[in-house]
Order: C-alpha cells, then sequence, then structure tokens
C-alpha cells in the first residue's frame, strides 16, 4: 500500500514539474536589466499625442518623421495608435488624419482608439497587452513599467 501511494507521489510531482516547465517555455520572459526587446509579433501600441499627430488650427496632421520610426519597428506587428481627443470632432479629425497619411494602409480606423486622459491611455495599453508600446509621457512610461514587456520613449529621429 504505500509502495502504491508513493508511486502516485511521484507521478503527480513529475505532472506538476512538467506542467511548469510548459507554462515557463510558453510565456516569454523579459529581463530585469541589460537590453530588452520586445517579441516581433502580436500587438504594437503607439501614443499617438503631439509628436505622431500635431494640430495646426482646425487641421491635425501626422508627423511623418515618426512615421518612419513606427514603421521600423512595427516588424510584424499589429498597430494600435491610442490618442488624445477632448471631443468626438477632434476624434474624428485624427482618425482623418491617420487615414490620409502613410499609416492610412496599416492603421484602420477602429485601430485609432481615442482617450481624454493619460490614466485612460494607461488602462487601454494595460487591457490590450501589447508585446511593446511607445510613448511619449515620462508618468506614463513609469505607470506601465512591469505592466507590458517593453515601453519605449517615442522620438523623431
Amino acid at each position: 500500500m504505500i509502495l502504491g501511494e508513493t508511486i502516485v507521489a511521484a507521478v503527480l510531482t513529475l505532472l506538476v514539474v512538467v506542467a511548469a516547465l510548459y507554462w515557463m517555455w510558453l510565456i516569454p520572459t523579459t529581463p530585469a536589466t541589460g537590453s530588452q526587446q520586445a517579441p516581433v509579433s502580436g500587438w504594437m501600441t503607439v501614443a499617438a499625442d503631439e509628436h505622431l499627430i500635431h494640430r495646426d488650427g482646425d487641421e491635425y496632421f501626422v508627423n511623418n518623421s515618426v512615421v518612419e520610426t513606427i514603421l521600423k519597428a512595427r516588424q510584424d506587428r499589429n498597430l494600435i495608435l491610442i490618442a488624445t481627443a477632448l471631443s468626438d470632432e477632434e476624434g474624428s479629425k485624427i482618425k482623418q488624419a491617420v487615414a490620409q497619411s502613410a499609416l492610412g494602409n496599416l492603421v484602420p480606423g477602429h485601430r485609432v482608439i481615442l482617450s481624454e486622459k493619460e490614466e485612460g491611455r494607461i488602462s487601454i495599453v494595460r487591457q490590450l497587452q501589447p508585446s511593446v508600446h511607445y510613448e511619449v509621457s515620462p508618468s506614463i512610461m513609469a505607470a506601465l513599467q512591469g505592466k507590458v514587456p517593453l515601453v519605449v520613449t517615442l522620438t523623431t529621429r
């Protein structure tokens, strides 16, 4: 009887170890220090604020130098833009500017998500769980550390 219980315990332990190893293999990890790289597939979110979309009077324009940066970093990732808009009219103009830009073919209107405040952008990024998020706001970058595998400063170079 004791031999049978020992065999059952050994088999259960082996199953737990195999399941843990499989789980570790399935979920990619990001190093805590040093250079970090996000997976090259999945989703990429980008803060579409003043660096990417700028306003001139009532018109909105996409900054092509930032678009080049985004396209180089995108690889095989699906792209979602998160923009700040204080009204539906402003949101429509932002979506129209994106549609008329070089991003128009890559980012359909339903992938331009609008938020009024920084807290909303943080929540959106956390819900979408992208493999990488490009951001301009230091406070949002700080809030997303540890919540998103890789948070990168969006620059115009």
